[in-house]
């Protein structure tokens, strides 16, 4: 299990390409399991191992050398820096990268860990809040109003939860790719969401209203049913238990086309799966060939219809064989003339 340290967060979160980068270091260490150095280590090596395109891993390798997690040898060879904490404290919620296969699972889990460590540290600041405005005898206050100032914290804390254009601009992600990772994280249960609607008493809706449209924007709801009206808040998340965290479901589920090059059965280059299948059929075809083979080819296997061929074959040979030693036999005793000449005496 890869351990994120809780201060990648904020390389997460400020570019898409340093997110990327992250889940290349992540994919690499997946597939070199022997240890996080790659000696004479060249993006050709890195694309026969990956599978992903030479000019993609410049890219990602620039971006890890930036973000000071790679170091480069004299001798060609590269060195992946851990990406964890030695202190578990001090990592980001816990998440099995090894059990994902494709680049852009990676990916998603990596944005997904980025939303727990968020939904982690919005319960800590509730906690403090709590303590704060509403303090009890075990509580610290002292170290509560000391965070409160530190953070300039003057009101009560509100849960309006985490919409999804709040997810995308704390990313820098558009609203649909933080859709497909809310609802990739649902699926594998690595976070549970919770629908919020509230339901407003004071308004009472008549049974018959001229425009629907304009009443709802007029009130500030979103829809009415059995004259009351609901309002819809954002979604509330909750971190799930790393135990129960599935991983047999797919990401194309969400309907994500993943390119051929990105599964987990198409990792060699083409050029190299080309000569293994071709060595693979000249080393059939000039194998010799066993005794066994040769004997199943010069007596085929028998069946009804050649058994009965056979029977038939064998049966002719033996009527020849009688008809001609009896042929023979006649040709070997003398002639005995039929006629018969009787003996007159005069």
């Amino acid at each position: 299990m890869i351990l994120l340290n809780y201060r990648l967060y904020d390389e997460i979160t400020k570019e898409k390409d340093c997110a990327r980068a992250i889940t290349f270091s992540i994919f690499v260490k997946q597939h070199n399991l022997v240890s996080s150095t790659i000696k004479n280590c060249t993006p050709n090596k890195l694309h026969e191992m990956t599978g992903l395109h030479p000019n993609t891993i410049k890219k990602h390798l620039l971006k890890l050398a930036e973000m000071n997690l790679i170091d480069e040898h004299r001798d060609g060879s590269i060195v992946f820096k851990s990406l964890s904490n030695k202190h578990k404290e001090r990592n980001m919620p816990p998440l099995d990268f090894n059990r994902l296969k494709t680049f852009v699972e990676i990916e998603y889990a990596v944005y997904t860990v980025a939303i727990m460590e968020k939904l982690k540290r919005m319960k800590h600041i509730e906690e403090k809040c709590n303590t704060r405005f509403n303090p009890t005898k075990n509580d610290d206050l002292k170290a509560a109003r000391k965070y409160c100032r530190k953070h300039k914290i003057t009101k009560p804390f509100q849960n309006n939860g985490y919409s999804y254009d709040g997810i995308a601009k704390e990313l820098n992600i558009s609203s649909t790719t933080a859709e497909k990772i809310i609802n990739f994280a649902v699926k594998h249960n690595f976070i549970e969401k919770h629908n919020r609607q509230i339901q407003v008493p004071d308004w009472n809706v008549a049974k018959k209203v001229p425009n629907k449209a304009t009443f709802l924007e007029t009130t500030g709801a979103h829809f009415y049913t059995n004259n009351n009206i609901y309002k819809v808040l954002a979604n509330g998340y909750t971190i799930v238990d790393p135990e129960l965290h599935k991983y047999e479901v797919d990401v194309t589920d969400n309907k994500v086309e993943l390119p051929k090059w990105q599964t987990a059965e198409n990792l060699l280059h083409k050029k190299t799966k080309k000569k293994q299948d071709e060595k693979k059929e000249t080393a059939k075809k000039g194998k010799p060939k066993s005794a066994k083979a040769e004997k199943t080819e010069n007596h085929p296997s028998t069946t009804v219809e050649n058994f009965e061929i056979s029977v038939e074959n064998i049966k002719n040979k033996v009527l020849d064989h009688v008809s001609a030693s009896f042929d023979n036999a006649s040709a070997s005793q003398p002639h005995v003339s039929t006629d018969i000449q009787p003996n007159i005496n005069i």
